[in-house]
Order: C-alpha cells, then sequence, then structure tokens
C-alpha cells in the first residue's frame, strides 16, 4: 500500500474514533482512577497482569444492551457494542493499561 493511501486511512480512523477516550490516549485505567475507582475495585485480589473477568466489568456497566446507547459509542457506525458477538469478552478490546484494540478489524478492515 502507499504511504499517501496509508496516510489517508490513518485520517479518516482518526476522525471516525474521535472522542473515543480509549482511542484518543487515555487509559481505560486512568478513567476508572478519575472516577474514584482503585485497582481492587476492578482486580479484586488477582494478580493485575490476569486482567479483569468480564463478570466484574457487567457489575458496573450492567450489560452490551446498555453499553450499545452509551453516549461514547451510540453514533458510532458501526457501533462496537452492538455487534454480531454479543457475547464478546470485554478484554477483547479494552486493555485496562494499554490503548484499545478494535478486536473487530480482525475481520473487517476498514
Amino acid at each position: 500500500m502507499k504511504s499517501k493511501t496509508i496516510m489517508m486511512l490513518a485520517a479518516v480512523c482518526a476522525v471516525c474514533w474521535a472522542g473515543v477516550p480509549a482511542f484518543s490516549g487515555d487509559q481505560l485505567a486512568d478513567r476508572h482512577k478519575a472516577a474514584g475507582l482503585g485497582c481492587k475495585d476492578c482486580h479484586g485480589d488477582k494478580d493485575k497482569k490476569d486482567g479483569v473477568d468480564m463478570d466484574k466489568c457487567l457489575s458496573c456497566h450492567e450489560s452490551y444492551a446498555k453499553l450499545k446507547l452509551s453516549p461514547r459509542t451510540m453514533k458510532l457506525h458501526p457501533n462496537p457494542h452492538d455487534g454480531h458477538y454479543p457475547d464478546l469478552d470485554c478484554n477483547n478490546c479494552h486493555h485496562g493499561h494499554k490503548p484499545l484494540e478494535i478486536y473487530c478489524d480482525q475481520c473487517h478492515k476498514k
């Protein structure tokens, strides 16, 4: 792929995902800390390197049905919380201490 095409695709991705905090540079753990949560609120007594169980995420965020209506993602097309795999583990995209990974891009390249 030519560098001009790559630059144009990167610009399109940046515009489409602008305003999605995990994509714009701040990490999930930072947002949870800003909301007053500590490490143990999500990780419990587990080793932090093991990640967070999806059940723990959904204990606060409730369900994909509710997440697809989130102001952060409801206007995105496609909406990452309204896919054809409704039970994907949150950790497929959301990494607390690393940038967001767009898991759908493994099959659906932009």
